[in-house]
């Protein structure tokens, strides 16, 4: 997401309209921003006396913290070969809960915990050697 437009562009926008009687219009082509973004702002200014952008982003729960530790240890130690998705699935069989890939992925991070990355393919049957490649007599000069 991109970054809030400042809080002075937005002050010198509301002024505008307020003070100096420009047009919604007329203010977004002045400053160069898009006229929903004055309707926002005029409509932040009238509610709550300020142009200060809202807060962005979550809060990221932690699903699997450190006290739940020594339980995702455990449990990467017993399923040494598996993937993510098959640690989150053992995990929430285990203890009741619905964690998703990405929350175990993070929390595997967290503890610097090594995962697999791919689910094992089975053992290829004939292993071929790779042919020699041949010399081009183009690119051969015997002088």
């Amino acid at each position: 997401m991109p970054k809030a437009w400042p809080e002075e562009l937005r002050e010198r926008v509301v002024k505008g309209v307020k003070v100096r009687k420009l047009t919604i219009a007329e203010a977004a082509d002045l400053y160069d921003v898009g006229t929903a973004s004055v309707k926002r702002w005029l409509a932040r200014f009238r509610d709550t006396g300020s142009v200060q952008p809202a807060a962005m982003g979550g809060v990221r729960v932690i699903w699997i913290g450190i006290a739940e530790k020594q339980q995702l240890v455990d449990l990467v130690d017993a399923m040494s070969d598996a993937t993510v998705e098959e640690l989150a699935a053992a995990y929430n069989e285990r203890h009741g809960t619905s964690v998703s890939r990405s929350a175990m992925s993070r929390a595997l991070l967290r503890f610097d915990l090594t995962r697999k990355k791919k689910p094992s393919a089975p053992p290829k049957r004939n292993r071929r050697a790779s042919p020699t490649p041949e010399r081009s007599s183009r690119n051969f000069s015997p002088r």
